[in-house]
């Protein structure tokens, strides 16, 4: 992503050079007539133009490693694993001299052939002046340029939408003030006493502990109705009598496990589990496991069946998941999950850490809230959306600066216009109205070619997820509008100057 995003970036960067150097090419059209009838050859011109370009090139790569030096602990801070830069790495250094060598000579390749290619005789007469076949090439330029910044715009948009119906979506479960306490498998009577002890702490409102929460590891069971050979796999994990409600998981049919049943032999299915073994009617039904050929079947009876609720990553649809109670043979837990009040977590969680070295005193206190280690299943994808507006930001900076170029030098190319339409009558605004009309022509086309770009790549990206956000007209719309508005902010400038100077100014030399 960074080296694609990167290279979007350095398009535009070229896409400004070879804009900017064609359009002021009339400024040193005069310099290449006199070098042509002082004897300098076409190969020659083209070789001073792209040592010029390639030697821009080096400046500018000299400084944008001394700025990576400055910055890079900023921009590491972004990233859930550190990046490292060192001009001691080979691979570092072949990288960066293809770069100057390859952005050098491809921005600076047109423009070396087409200054080179004026005419002395036309260029010392005056006669020079920007061919239609030029200014479309630059218009094709900046729509490009135009069509990488909708991109980039509706590629950040999307992602921070994902992420905020991702950190929004009902999970069905509570992950709010939920405290998760890793431990190191003590017993479990010392377990179920700090259990006790913490249903009586003030601001907990409920405990339970198991193999695992949402987010983390659960083990895969086979069952297979009494009878019959057909063996269904499903996701398994451990819970306490009270790990459902500390979670407030929701029970569409029978009870959860309780302290006034013995569950040893009961399991709780959620409602893909129900659809995937084929129960119709689940309350009762009988489940055998033989997952172990050295022991007998075990049989299980089905006591409860709880809502889907996603506790994998939003990637995945819900897989189908059994609930065993903790005691029984699957009696295995390595987390307590606390369920606090509100009004004051950091007192609740100073007197449970109380509790907790009364009763394991030898075994650390480390603890992690439910909806951040949830939140940490998409640190990749966080990260993304942190870098791309952070590149969307650069990459449109870096379009500002050639669209300000441009807009000058095009404006300067109408300053007679400009003045005869003021004599007769035009007002600022119809003058700024023409001047910038064409702008706002090249980002409606690139809207047009971009926008199926954007949705196709994001489309791509949004499947990696089994449940995500839509991709809507408004997605695009903003992101129209946001290149709308910079356009117009950047060229307004321009168009201002020029309306409001003097024409005589301009038409003196009439």
């Amino acid at each position: 992503m960074l080296v694609f995003v990167g290279f979007l970036i350095l398009i535009i960067a070229g896409i400004n050079f070879v804009n900017l150097a064609t359009a002021r090419s009339a400024e040193r059209a005069k310099e290449v007539g006199i070098r042509k009838v002082l004897g300098s050859e076409k190969k020659q011109l083209i070789y001073q133009f792209l040592s010029e370009s390639l030697l821009l090139s080096v400046i500018s790569m000299t400084l944008a490693i001394a700025f990576i030096q400055i910055t890079l602990g900023v921009f590491n801070s972004l990233l859930p694993e550190p990046l490292e830069f060192s001009l001691t790495n080979g691979i570092v250094v072949i990288f960066a001299i293809l770069i100057v060598l390859s952005l050098g000579l491809v921005a600076g390749l047109y423009p070396a052939f087409y200054i080179s290619s004026l005419k002395p005789v036309q260029v010392l007469k005056g006669k020079f002046k920007s061919s239609s076949e030029g200014n479309h090439l630059r218009e094709g330029l900046m729509i490009f340029q135009f069509c990488i910044s909708v991109i980039l715009i509706t590629a950040t948009l999307v992602v921070f939408r994902q992420m905020r119906y991702v950190q929004q979506k009902d999970l069905g479960f509570e992950k709010e003030n939920i405290i998760v306490i890793n431990h190191n498998g003590q017993g479990q009577q010392d377990i179920e006493t700090l259990a006790s002890e913490l249903r009586t702490t003030p601001g907990v409102m409920q405990v339970g502990y198991g193999n695992a929460n949402p987010g983390g590891y659960y083990f895969g069971i086979a069952f297979q109705k009494p009878g019959e050979t057909d063996v269904k796999m499903v996701r398994g994990t451990t819970i306490s009598d009270h790990f459902g409600n500390a979670l407030g998981m929701r029970l569409s049919q029978g009870r959860m496990f309780s302290p006034s049943f013995n569950d040893s032999l009961s399991i709780i299915l959620n409602e893909s589990a129900v659809r995937a073994i084929g129960l119709t009617d689940p309350v009762g039904a009988m489940l055998t496991n033989s997952a172990n050929p050295a022991s007998p079947p075990t049989t299980y009876t089905v006591v409860g069946v709880v809502e889907d609720f996603n506790f994998e990553s939003l990637r995945k649809t819900v897989d189908p998941l059994a609930l065993f109670s903790t005691e029984g043979q699957y009696n295995f837990y390595g987390v307590i999950s606390i369920r606090l009040d509100s009004n004051d977590i950091s007192s609740s969680i100073a007197a449970i850490e109380s509790k907790w070295k009364q009763v394991l005193p030898d075994e650390p206190f480390i603890y992690s809230f439910l909806d951040s280690n949830l939140d940490g299943q998409y640190t990749s994808e966080m990260a993304t959306a942190k870098i791309l507006a952070l590149f969307t930001m650069v990459a449109i900076l870096i379009a500002c600066v050639g669209l300000f170029g441009l807009a000058a030098y095009m404006t300067n190319q109408r300053t007679k216009e400009i003045g005869v339409r003021k004599i007769l009558g035009a007002s600022i605004s119809n003058i700024i109205k023409l001047l910038s009309a064409d702008f706002v022509k090249l980002v409606g086309i690139s809207l047009l070619v971009g926008s199926p770009v954007a949705y196709y790549l994001m489309n791509n990206w949004l499947q990696s997820f089994a449940y995500r956000t839509s991709l809507t007209l408004s997605t695009f719309v903003a992101a129209g509008f946001i290149i709308l508005a910079i356009t117009a902010i950047t060229v307004s400038y321009q168009a201002i100057k020029a309306a409001t100077a003097n024409p005589v100014d301009s038409l003196k030399e009439e």
